[in-house]
């Protein structure tokens, strides 16, 4: 575990997709502590079968971070941005991110699940927006 993060708690970072692992990457490499869940499948080409790693959730990463100290984390190539509102990053609760890795060690094969897509209509169901419906106008950042 690195210096930077020690105590902080767990942020998704929206990555361009096809970059979520260099991104990991490079911020491990800067002694950030990184999560990106991957799922497994085995892929067929003309000539060979190989199994694969894709991200869990594509086009995201996870990443211990001190919140006041975001720019090393955002001038890190591959990441564009930190999930909040606003300005505000909002940290992802620790059992969620231990929930999501217990799913990946139990060797159980997981997948991406695209039940949200543009158009669907959703209802906010906890926070400060509790309540709230909204359109999904994107499924996930280019």
């Amino acid at each position: 575990m690195g210096f930077r993060n020690k105590q902080w708690p767990w942020f998704a970072h929206p990555s361009q997709n096809g970059r979520e692992k260099n991104a990991t990457l490079l911020l491990e490499n800067a002694g950030y502590e990184c999560y990106l869940p991957v799922s497994k499948f085995t892929r067929r080409w003309s000539d060979r079968v190989k199994e694969v790693e894709v991200p869990l959730f594509p086009g995201y990463l996870f990443c211990r971070m001190n919140p006041h100290n975001r720019l090393p984390v955002l001038m890190t190539p591959g990441v564009i941005q930190i999930v909040g509102v606003g300005k505000t990053p909002i940290p992802v609760a620790e059992e969620e991110i231990a929930a999501i890795q217990r799913v990946g060690k139990s060797g159980l094969p997981t997948m991406p699940w695209p039940y949200l897509e543009v158009g669907h209509v959703v209802t906010i169901e906890e926070g400060p927006l509790c309540g709230l419906a909204g359109i999904v106008s994107r499924s996930s950042p280019d």
